[in-house]
């Protein structure tokens, strides 16, 4: 719960962006970049957060897995095109996080 920031891979290219997780329920709602373009509903069990994906501008959808570590959300994730590519968030630190 609360701000991160992810680095990861899409199609061999690097990106970086924000992500928000707020309660929502017994679940977790997820919000990337800034501003959001990408939302998530989450749930978690054992460690291990399960998110599925969706895009609105464009309608698609995707599944993401993270391990749930110390300040840090550790993943994988797909679009739905077959592909299967990296995420790693963790929390900001420092006076401009």
């Amino acid at each position: 719960i609360g701000n991160y920031r992810c680095s990861g891979t899409q199609n061999g290219e690097s990106y970086e962006l924000p992500l928000t997780v707020e309660e929502y329920g017994d679940a977790f709602r997820f919000a990337w970049g800034a501003p959001p373009t990408l939302f998530g509903l989450g749930i978690l069990h054992q460690g291990v957060l399960a998110v599925a994906l969706v895009r609105p501008s464009t309608g698609a959808v995707g599944v993401a897995l993270y391990r749930l570590e110390l300040g840090k959300l550790s993943g994988i994730w797909t679009r739905g095109d077959g592909s299967i590519d990296t995420e790693s968030c963790v929390v900001p630190k420092g006076p401009n996080a």
